[in-house]
């Protein structure tokens, strides 16, 4: 298992710049279309971009006019609450595009290779080769490998998108050969199950994992076979719009768990404590125990409390998970929600446009600009003119929904620059009726609110 897995699954919204002259080729790069992934996700048409903007956002130090780059063009893939943005560029040769991946990734990578590369951990984003076409997929881990997968089996580099397998997709598999897990095939140690969990919480079924591998990602100087670890597992939690993960092994003795906790984090855990300890800040992981098993939690800090919380009431480690607590809603004590009211752009602010549309034409004007959609809304999109800014300034985008949140992205945006994103369905053809508001925030200020409406 990866760190981007133990980083809660953190998706990333790569800021791609509309440039009018880029704009006008044709996005001829294979990318995906809506009959070649699983029920329920949303492709998002493939658009052109240009490559210098990508590159300038991941590799800044790669020179992009060293490379003969024939077409580049990027789409969104929404998976539930994770967005994923998939970039594929043709290149004149197989070897040029491992040539390219090799720049940006500063390792060799052969030509030919169709093994996936890591090309940051956090924000995660895989880099991967298929003939002469280099892919970029940036988003959560586990999504982005079934993605790799469709490009690697369905996808004919430097075409237009055509599908090749039937419209109900097979489960497709990570093209790496996955590491022999020491762990038994059905986990048993104890994690949560739906019932456990607060209304609107999603949880995954417990999937065992070699526990070399999380120790790896999160203490690689701690020596595994110095520990009795008798089980691991571990499973997805999406709390709305964030995404957790969950790890559990489970060791003969209180004091074998201690010391494993006590070896990750470098700091003395007394036996049997309940306490949660800081395993890592950045990505944020939390470590537990309880009684002879050790958890690791790792998301947002507020999510991640409610889930340990739980873990130390209501599982029994090293079994099954039985429910020991009735779930009871409780009356809500404010039964509506604050009408939010919109905000006008800071001046102070680098983004010096924001427009609420459905889409950008060929010259990058905005189309279906509104306040107001229709019920059968697809998509709607958010566009940014961005002007001076600093080498990878944050810019993030809270979308919500009659005041819950549905969606975040993070974009990472340098200099002048024009940028979309999009709010797709999570499990739906169209976008739910309501009151719907963006917020976009540069260092974690707001600096301005826009709201619309679905009918």
């Amino acid at each position: 298992m990866s760190r981007c897995l133990l980083s809660g699954l953190v998706c990333l919204a790569v800021v791609l710049s509309l440039v009018p002259a880029q704009a006008q080729q044709t996005a001829s790069s294979g990318l995906l279309d809506q009959s070649q992934v699983p029920a329920g996700w949303q492709v998002g048409a493939p658009q052109s971009v240009n490559p210098a903007d990508v590159l300038s956002a991941i590799a800044p130090n790669v020179n992009v006019q060293q490379f003969p780059i024939q077409s580049s063009a990027f789409q969104m893939i929404q998976e539930g609450a994770n967005s994923f943005t998939v970039v594929a560029m043709t290149l004149a040769t197989a070897a040029d595009g491992a040539s390219l991946l090799a720049a940006i990734t500063g390792q060799p990578v052969a030509a030919g290779s169709t093994t996936p590369v890591q090309v940051s951990a956090d924000p995660p984003v895989q880099g991967l080769l298929r003939g002469a076409a280099m892919y970029l997929v940036a988003g959560p881990v586990q999504e982005a490998a079934q993605i790799i997968g469709l490009l690697v089996g369905s996808v004919t580099p430097g075409q237009p998108t055509t599908p090749t397998v039937p419209t109900t997709p097979t489960t497709p598999t990570t093209p790496t050969t996955p590491t022999t897990p020491t762990t038994p095939t059905t986990p048993s140690v104890g994690l949560l199950d739906q019932s456990q969990v607060p209304a609107g919480w999603q949880v995954g079924a417990p999937q065992s994992v070699n526990p070399a591998d999380v120790l790896s990602a999160t203490a690689p100087n701690v020596n595994v076979q110095q520990f009795p670890i008798q089980s691991s597992a571990f499973q997805t939690v999406q709390a709305g719009a964030e995404s957790l993960t969950v790890v559990a092994m489970t060791l003969p003795t209180a004091a074998d768990a201690a010391s494993l906790l006590a070896a990750i984090t470098g700091q003395p855990v007394a036996v049997g404590s309940s306490t949660p300890v800081q395993v890592s800040a950045n990505p944020p992981v939390q470590g537990l125990l309880r009684d002879a098993a050790m958890y690791l939690v790792a998301g947002p800090v507020q999510e991640a409390a409610q889930i340990i919380g739980l873990l130390a009431t209501s599982v029994t480690p090293g079994q099954p998970t039985t429910p020991t607590v009735p779930a009871t809603p409780t009356t809500p004590t404010t039964p509506t929600t604050p009408a939010l009211t919109p905000v006008a752009l800071s001046p102070a602010s680098v983004v010096k446009e924001a427009i609420i549309c459905q889409g950008v034409d060929e010259n990058n004007t905005p189309t279906g600009v509104s306040n107001a959609f229709p019920a059968n809304t697809e998509k709607v999109g958010l566009l940014l003119r961005i002007a001076g800014a600093l080498a990878n300034t944050e810019i993030k985008l809270e979308w919500s929904r009659d005041g819950k949140v549905v969606r975040r992205h993070l974009l990472i945006a340098t200099g002048d620059q024009k940028a979309i994103t999009y709010i797709f369905p999570a499990r739906a053809e169209y976008l739910q009726p309501g009151n719907y508001a963006v917020e976009i925030q540069q260092n974690d200020q707001l600096v301005a609110r826009l709201l619309f409406t679905i009918q």
